[in-house]
């Protein structure tokens, strides 16, 4: 069990990322469109199958590692290819033979696309190292036992499932009402998508 204080904090600091738009969040708009909540739920299973071995490195100090400017510099290129071609991929899917009015998910499978998502996102990587640094001392200042550390870790995850989830699931349900329109919808998130995978890509050369 953590102090109440610590999970307030932890809950509080979470919001910062998990809460605010991104490419996790577009995805699973785009995704939740045609599978609702399961879209979200899966993507966020990608998410922690990368972020818990990093939660964990950081509590055995191994920061230092993942701040290398090679490191951010690789995983902004990583970063910016992966999402272009996701972005293809979806278009791909989304101007099928398909009829359009039945929603259709991305041909890449929501735990491969948050997997992916956060491996190479190099502002994921920042957020980590800035904010996530500190809240990753303060839960040491309580314990550095591997049950504490991944306690503390549920504290922090429960709201990427909810936030993906519910996203998904608002996708579907509101999307349902307008199908034609929301297609353009996905058409625009995924170039939103795209944007980024440009600004991953710019940032490997500045």
């Amino acid at each position: 069990m953590i102090p109440l204080s610590l999970a307030m904090e932890i809950i509080g600091v979470t919001a910062s990322g998990a809460l605010s738009p991104g490419p996790l969040t577009f995805a699973a708009i785009v995704g939740g469109r045609a599978s609702g909540a399961k879209y979200g739920l899966l993507e966020a299973l990608g998410h922690t199958a990368f972020e818990l071995p990093l939660f964990v490195l950081l509590g055995l100090g191994c920061s230092a590692i993942v701040a290398g400017s090679s490191t951010l510099k690789l995983v902004s290129a990583l970063g910016g290819i992966s999402l272009l071609a996701y972005a293809v991929l979806t278009l791909r899917s989304l101007f099928s033979e398909a009829s359009p009015t039945k929603p259709r998910a991305p041909s890449v499978h929501p735990i491969a696309v948050g997997f992916m998502l956060t491996a190479f996102n190099p502002f994921f990587i920042a957020w980590w190292l800035s904010a996530g640094v500190k809240l990753v001392t303060d839960i040491l200042t309580y314990s550095s036992g591997l049950t504490f550390l991944l306690v503390s870790y549920a504290t922090h995850v429960w709201m990427d499932y909810a936030w993906l989830a519910a996203v998904a699931h608002l996708a579907r349900t509101g999307g349902a009402k307008l199908p034609r329109g929301m297609t353009l919808v996905q058409v625009a998130l995924t170039l939103i998508l795209a944007y980024y995978g440009l600004v991953f890509l710019s940032s490997v050369f500045t």
